[in-house]
């Protein structure tokens, strides 16, 4: 049945194999990876025992060129998906494949090991959903009242996390690439005034004793009084994300039984704060489970008040009340996309997401900051092809 769905997404994404490794070919093939993975040889797998968090840690690549990113999740590889990545006979590249015709190169991320599994380099990120206590549980409330997050796959678990390792992962990365990894944290709700942003506060401090240039960008919600952001704005982190995930109140109320207790005017408070503190922000959506025109509107809300959209496509990962639901099509995803870059363009906020840290400005798992990129490189003209 999902190989009948793939091959029918394909179909829609409508490929020149004429021109197998043109540029539209590529952009499709990098949302075809984003919503529905791929097959992948096993020797490019690298270490596939991270932590896997929301579902989102898998094989980093570059989509024929290092404007197009694209992570596919652990859980997305399949053996019966029609698309092939194939090795190349070395680990950095690799060669995509449909039904036999070579379409083109990729480039496959090396894996930089960071000491410590529950801590995840993603291309130039370090990122970790921390404990409610170092070393301690990891958990979220909604989950523990059977509110949890339809999409959400993070269940209660002891990890080994504590502020010392994050910054020895921070400082082994900086000395191994010579470059400075930015930081994003994340980690479930409680029922605090705070809403758990004071989990946070330890690991900045310590990552700060090794380095104070360091970016940092925390996701987590609103919390229920603006004033205990303050706490975090003054450590100096790069980005807030508060992500609003669904705008429709029937779909949050659904698929976000316990956020949906967070009202929208209470992320606009946060954002307004943000940007009176010079914090950088961004809210993700997801797209595939309320009607696209919710979803556009959404965007359009977030940018009439300043702020850009991460738009994710809905993942279905195991272990998540939606596990079992269809992944969605490349093609549409592709589609409003490009209703949402337009909304943002309007309102010039491209250039402010990929100005932020973490997920918003990575591109890996979306296509807005992937399209920019080209958009960049090749002009406006590249919305045409597609």
């Amino acid at each position: 049945m999902k190989k009948n769905i793939f091959n029918q997404y394909i179909s829609d994404l409508n490929l020149d194999f004429k021109r197998p490794s043109c540029l539209s070919n590529k952009i499709k093939v990098c949302s075809y990876f984003v919503c529905c993975g791929a097959s992948v040889d096993s020797i490019l797998y690298g270490n596939n025992k991270k932590d896997l968090r929301t579902g989102n840690s898998g094989i980093q690549l570059y989509v024929g060129n290092k404007q197009l990113r694209a992570l596919i999740p652990f859980s997305f590889i399949s053996k019966g998906n029609p698309i092939k990545i194939k090795s190349s006979g070395n680990k950095k590249n690799a060669i995509v494949e449909y039904k036999g015709v070579k379409l083109f190169t990729i480039s496959i991320i090396p894996e930089t090991k960071v000491g410590n599994n529950s801590i995840n380099l993603e291309f130039e990120t370090l990122i970790a959903a921390l404990p409610q206590s170092p070393n301690g549980v990891r958990t979220c409330f909604y989950q523990e009242i059977k509110k949890a997050c339809a999409f959400c796959a993070l269940k209660k678990s002891k990890i080994p996390l504590n502020p010392s390792a994050l910054a020895l992962a921070y400082a082994k990365v900086f000395k191994k690439t010579g470059r400075r990894p930015q930081i994003l944290l994340t980690g479930g709700n409680d029922f605090s005034i705070d809403r758990g942003l004071a989990k946070f506060i330890p690991y900045i401090e310590k990552v700060r004793t090794v380095d104070r240039k360091v970016k940092i960008a925390i996701e987590a919600s609103p919390p229920k009084d603006v004033v205990e952001l303050k706490k975090l704005a003054n450590l100096k982190i790069d980005t807030f994300s508060a992500n609003l995930e669904l705008y429709s109140d029937n779909c949050r109320n659904e698929f976000l039984p316990g956020k949906s207790e967070i009202k929208i005017n209470e992320y606009k408070k946060i954002f307004n704060y943000c940007k009176e503190n010079k914090i950088k922000t961004f809210s993700v959506l997801i797209a595939g489970l309320e009607d696209g025109k919710d979803t556009l509107i959404g965007a359009k809300y977030l940018s009439n008040i300043g702020v850009p959209t991460n738009l994710l496509c809905l993942r279905p990962f195991p272990g998540s009340i939606l596990e079992n639901h269809r992944k969605i099509n490349p093609a549409w995803f592709l589609a409003i996309t490009k209703k949402v870059i337009a909304a943002m363009d309007k309102k010039k906020l491209l250039r402010k997401l990929s100005r932020t840290s973490g997920c918003g400005s990575c591109g890996a798992c979306s296509m807005e900051i992937n399209i920019y990129r080209v958009m960049n490189r090749y002009g406006k003209r590249v919305l045409n092809i597609f």
